[in-house]
């Protein structure tokens, strides 16, 4: 008598999407598998453990963005100024004589992880010993 006894596969994938500003976290359960098919025969009785192994790995990205604002300000005046109603400064001199930075650095940190080097082996359920 031959019985199949496994054969297992899988695959996973992932998107991400976010919005500035906004800290978010996500996390994802998937299934470890292997592509490579096994077959055991087994005997009429006897029982067998089949063992799923991979290897897990990790990576951590930091992304560094530098925001900066540039261009000019659009600004209407009721009673003219320098005989204009309307005038341009850049943004750059509004910024600074308001005291405020005209750049700022931000740091995103991207964790992801990852299962590699999946193997299915298969064992006698009371000898312990590979089949």
């Amino acid at each position: 008598m031959k019985v199949m006894f496994a054969k297992m596969m899988g695959t996973t994938g992932f998107s991400y999407t976010n919005s500035w500003g906004e800290s978010e976290e996500q996390s994802e359960t998937i299934a470890v598998g292997t592509t490579s098919g096994v077959k055991t025969e087994l005997l009429p009785g006897q029982a067998a453990t089949a063992v799923l192994s991979a290897n897990k790995g990790a990576l951590e990205v930091e992304v560094v963005y530098l925001a900066k604002l540039r261009g000019n300000v659009a600004v209407n005046f009721k009673i003219p100024y320098k005989g204009h109603h309307f005038w341009g400064p850049s943004i750059d001199s509004v910024m600074k004589s308001g005291g405020l930075e005209n750049e700022v650095i931000i740091k995103e940190t991207i964790k992801l992880g990852f299962y590699t080097d999946a193997s299915l082996k298969v064992y006698g359920k009371i000898s312990g010993l590979p089949l």
